[in-house]
């Protein structure tokens, strides 16, 4: 039997392969390392943008379920626009009507020369749409059984012509949410497609300075809707608007649809918007992404 000498076990103990990883390898493992995390942290992105998506697209089709208990009950579709009876207890409010478009867009009926009222956000036609449901028992239930935490109550109406002063009670309704926290839009076949660009005029297929009428208790009020994919020309307005004001989609069938503004908030982007009914877009403007 040999013996390792001295000599042996020291040259044993500092041969390569007995050494601490060299500064390279642990580079590499660093540099692996970050490479798995970045990947988990697309993966988890894309596995939680999905599920948002999902549950978009089960909201959307219970409001779809809820247009169509809607038309059952009542054999026609929703209006255009629609009016609310005022009964408050004040002499000035009682029996006042109100009246609510459903036009996804934004009101620039504020413009004030070459610049727009950019604090005013997008109409919102999906919380106007509750409120027209709550006269129908069919419609209405479907959107109460959606999950509570989708559902916010809101007064109508914080956008547009302001509700006259002889409202004492404005009306309440409920807004609901995306999976990414942002209402759900809804779009009337009376005002789809593009419009309102102040700055390219005869680009979308509406008149740019149409005026819709809406009454408003005692008076009438005119309000101009922008209904634009693109945001507001940053050449034009340096401080306006990132995103558009709607999808410009067109209701296919000449029906009414739900849809939502994704996960970036834009409905200008339509590759991320969702949807469960397809629309069609102006030729103007349909290669827009």
């Amino acid at each position: 039997m040999q013996i390792a000498t001295r000599t042996q076990t020291m040259n044993a103990e500092t041969s390569p392969s007995a050494r601490a990883f060299t500064l390279i390898e642990l580079m590499v493992v660093i540099a692996v390392i970050g490479l798995l995390i970045s990947i988990a942290l697309v993966v988890g992105k894309s596995v939680r943008t999905g599920g948002q998506a999902r549950q978009t697209e089960d909201t959307i089709r219970v409001l779809d379920m809820s247009l169509v208990a809607y038309e059952k009950a009542t054999n026609e579709l929703p209006p255009a626009i629609f009016t609310i009876t005022d009964s408050g207890p004040g002499t000035n409010s009682r029996n006042n009507q109100f009246q609510f478009a459903f036009i996804d867009g934004r009101d620039f009926s504020k413009n004030t020369g070459s610049d727009f009222d950019k604090s005013v956000p997008a109409v919102n036609t999906i919380a106007r749409y509750s409120a027209l449901c709550q006269s129908v028992p069919e419609a209405d239930s479907a959107i109460k059984n959606l999950n509570s935490k989708l559902v916010r109550r809101v007064i109508l109406d914080t956008t547009g012509p302001k509700p006259s002063a002889a409202m004492v009670t404005p009306p309440a309704a409920v807004e609901v949410l995306d999976g990414f926290g942002n209402p759900i839009r809804f779009v009337h076949p009376a005002f789809d497609g593009g419009y309102g660009d102040a700055y390219v005029p005869k680009l979308y297929t509406r008149d740019p300075t149409a005026e819709i009428s809406e009454t408003r208790g005692t008076g009438t009020l005119k309000a101009k809707y922008r209904r634009s994919a693109q945001p507001f020309d940053p050449k034009v307005v340096t401080t306006g608007s990132p995103i558009g004001d709607a999808d410009e989609g067109i209701c296919p069938s000449r029906r009414p649809y739900f849809y939502s503004s994704g996960p970036d908030g834009n409905p200008g982007t339509r590759s991320n918007n969702v949807y469960t009914t397809a629309p069609t877009f102006p030729t103007e403007t349909a290669a827009l992404k």
